[in-house]
């Protein structure tokens, strides 16, 4: 099997598209591994925080035969109250909040801009 390419109607079988795409993989794998290692975390850390069971969040204060509710989340809960405006404040209300708060500064901003070119 052999597909048409756009330019000149030649044809590239599926040996021949493997390779450049591998190839185009090599160079960006290359072009990544160029960045030094504190660079790299610096660009990939969360925003919103690292996921997975937070064993800091327990409250060892409370027996887990007593509260497991409060044992396996007291601590957590105590830091990370939910805001008086919420209903919930999870992962997604903290992107959803962000994103306003970004729209808000993006508007307050363009709207200084063009009052400044007004005036």
């Amino acid at each position: 099997m052999s597909f048409q390419n756009q330019c000149g109607g030649k044809t590239m079988n599926r040996r021949g598209f493997l390779f450049s795409s591998a190839g185009g993989m090599g160079v960006a794998v290359a072009m990544q591994a160029g960045l030094s290692d504190t660079v790299w975390a610096a660009a990939n850390k969360p925003k919103i925080g690292t996921f997975g069971f937070d064993m800091a969040g327990r409250d060892l204060t409370v027996k887990p035969g007593d509260d497991f509710w409060n044992y396996g989340g007291g601590t957590f809960m105590k830091n990370n109250p939910i805001p008086e405006d919420r209903v919930r404040w999870g992962a997604f209300d903290q992107l959803a909040a962000k994103a306003e708060a970004d729209v808000r500064d993006h508007r307050r901003t363009r709207r200084q801009k063009e009052c400044a070119r007004f005036y």
